[in-house]
């Protein structure tokens, strides 16, 4: 169909670019105007490309699971952990009870007390990190919803997932890959908090109102 055709494109594209195509790594000895270009035009182009391959239908599961449930754990390793706080920031704010922990024994702890109820979003960008994987599956045996943000195609994380939110960004020899897909991820958390907090706006206001009140005091303080 049109939609596989086009994830299809995305991924061939993906690898095409990162490879000497319109996705450039950074070299030793460029200058800072071409450093500055280059990782401005590789974060803009990383959530061009997943547009093109997201699933609408996907990201209603997944914000539908999250406005159900009653825990959320985020969890992620090295620039993937950045993203699951980053998600510790804004759930909260809108009165989820929201977990993210940098300890991979305490991720798996909290996943181990999940229930159906509940929603685990496991990030990782290769779908191989091996913590990340485990910890999902521990979520899975508890009964929870297990979302995953990963890039598109076959992953050990993105089979044994419920809900598959994929990805589609470069990896290069200076890791400026790890750069565009972190971007791409807070993208993704993005997309999930604003379509929570659009469901429930009614209720949440008042938790937006308080933080936001909190957060003013608390820097008129300072």
């Amino acid at each position: 169909g049109n939609r596989d055709f086009a994830i299809e494109i995305a991924r061939d594209m993906s690898t095409w670019q990162s490879s000497g195509g319109e996705y450039t790594d950074i070299r030793p000895g460029d200058k800072l105007e071409t450093i500055i270009k280059n990782v401005c035009l590789n974060n803009k182009k990383a959530i061009e490309d997943t547009f093109q391959i997201l699933d609408c239908e996907e990201i209603r599961k997944a914000v539908d699971a999250i406005h159900k449930s009653g825990t959320m754990i985020f969890s992620g390793s090295g620039a993937s952990a950045i993203v699951a706080k980053d998600a510790l920031q804004k759930f909260p704010r809108i009165g989820k009870v929201c977990y993210s922990w940098a300890d991979p024994h305490l991720q798996i702890t909290t996943a181990a007390n999940l229930n159906k109820d509940d929603a685990a979003v496991a990030i990782s960008y290769s779908g191989e990190t091996r913590d990340i994987i485990e910890t999902a599956k521990v979520a899975k045996q508890s009964g929870a919803i297990v979302i995953a943000i990963t890039r598109y195609g076959i992953s050990s994380l993105g089979e044994m997932a419920d809900i598959q939110l994929f990805l589609s960004s470069p990896e290069n020899t200076m890791r400026s890959g790890a750069m565009a897909s972190r971007i791409a991820q807070l993208n993704m958390v993005d997309i999930l908090f604003s379509g929570v907090a659009s469901i429930e706006y009614r209720t949440i206001k008042k938790y937006l109102d308080r933080t936001y009140k909190v957060a003013h005091t608390k820097k008129n303080k300072k």
